[in-house]
């Protein structure tokens, strides 16, 4: 398996030894397993397990063909890893410039060639066929910015982490949790381009290496990639049935709503209905009393990890039955955007911050304390913004899955906010 240690292929001078060594299985490749406890496999297993790997990686049709080249170099680099363990690690650093690359070729055909720059306030367009081109203006661009809504534009990207900043505020990219991601691979780029010590990277860590690469290059092409982990689109919801115990110390998620029906033992319990997705649970404990069981969601407030709707408050098992057979269930499902959400999180110093409201939250906020601070934070999950605001005073670096967007001082000052949101134009 493989040529030995003691012959090591560069010291091969026979030229059917040197093939013979370049086409033999590599054993260490098939030690693959996290900790490497379970192998080692089958050459041709090993060979199935990559292939299969390799081929759901794609690129949608749209990515330019120069992208998908490249990608596809890094994927025949990690099949032949089989071959010569060694080509892993070349085909994860391979993996680094190829997304580098991907993101230069975006930032350069988003504007068909044609940067919008302001020069010296000075609105001009500059022609540049590469972000090669671009980079070589570099000098002549000092005291300029990228054109863009904003009346002072912003800054030119010339630089790699500078290009993930670009292309999440054109909204190419998105995820406030995905931020941490991206500052992750800027760094791993400049150890791949830089390396001071031998890498020896498993196959496990390539794949999911790759698999970020394909979705990174696909969004920034406009495309999700259903069930991702980084950018799986829009959260689709429908109808869930859920109920409590009268003492609240039980509860039951339904399965569908056609296994709500009336039971004894579950008569008298508190029933509703709701708008939300698979994932999501829909009870929870009751932080306000011991061994309580609650409703995850809250009127008023985001307590779901997703958006989600009350559709039928809680109520009878007899209501809700009603309600099911009332409805045409099918014409309440839909789809629906999570990531880079824009909460509200009210916060009196003396007690713990209120839990986050959505934008349509706001509207019924009804408080008069010109004091109390409000803070609006982008974040993918309503917890991380509670606990950005919970912890605001005492971490110094906070995460980067939640950003603090606007201060605002007292009730009505966040309701003017807000509804300059629901209407901008006004």
């Amino acid at each position: 398996m493989g040529f030995m240690p003691d012959r090591p292929l560069l010291q091969l001078l026979d030229g059917d030894d040197v093939l013979a060594a370049l086409r033999a299985v590599d054993e260490g490749s098939l030690y693959f397993t996290p900790g490497g406890l379970a192998g080692p496999l089958e050459p041709a297993q090993a060979a199935h397990i990559f292939a299969t790997w390799m081929a759901q990686l794609s690129l949608a049709d749209n990515v330019p063909e120069d992208i998908r080249l490249n990608f596809d170099r890094v994927r025949k680099l990690f099949l032949y890893g089989l071959l010569e363990r060694d080509l892993f690690s070349l085909a994860n650093h391979e993996a680094h410039l190829v997304l580098e690359g991907a993101l230069r070729h975006r930032f350069v055909s988003y504007y068909n060639g044609q940067l919008p720059i302001l020069r010296d306030s000075v609105a001009e367009t500059i022609a540049v066929s590469s972000y090669y081109d671009y980079y070589k203006l570099r000098p002549t661009l000092k005291r300029c910015r990228l054109g863009t809504s904003a009346a002072d534009g912003e800054a030119l990207p010339f630089s790699y982490s500078a290009l993930y900043g670009w292309a999440r505020r054109q909204r190419l990219l998105v995820g406030q949790r995905n931020v941490g991601v991206f500052a992750s691979l800027v760094n791993l780029r400049n150890y791949a381009a830089h390396p001071e010590r031998y890498s020896d990277d498993i196959p496990p860590w390539v794949v999911r290496l790759l698999v970020d690469v394909a979705e990174i290059i696909n969004k920034l092409w406009g495309h999700n990639t259903d069930g991702g982990r980084l950018f799986p689109g829009p959260v689709h919801r429908h109808l869930r049935c859920a109920a409590l115990s009268p003492d609240s110390t039980a509860a039951v998620t339904f399965g569908s709503l056609a296994s709500v029906r009336p039971e004894e033992k579950t008569r008298d319990w508190t029933f509703a209905v709701f708008l939300a997705a698979d994932r999501e649970e829909l009870i929870d404990f009751d932080w306000q009393s011991s061994g309580g069981q609650r409703f995850k969601h809250e009127p008023g407030f985001q307590m779901t990890d997703y958006p989600a709707e009350q559709i039928v408050a809680p109520t009878s098992l007899d209501d809700v039955l009603s309600f099911l057979s009332a409805n045409n269930l099918n014409e309440f499902a839909d789809a629906i955007d999570f990531q880079d959400r824009l909460f509200f999180v009210r916060h009196d110093a003396a007690q713990r911050p209120e839990f986050p409201r959505a934008l349509s939250d706001m509207m019924i906020v009804d408080g008069q304390d010109d004091s109390v601070r409000w803070y609006v934070v982008r974040a993918d999950f309503p917890m991380d913004a509670w606990v950005r605001i919970r912890d605001a005073a005492t971490v110094e670096q906070p995460p980067l899955h939640s950003e603090i967007i606007a201060e605002l001082i007292g009730d009505d000052m966040a309701r003017t906010y807000a509804q300059s949101l629901v209407s901008p134009t006004s």
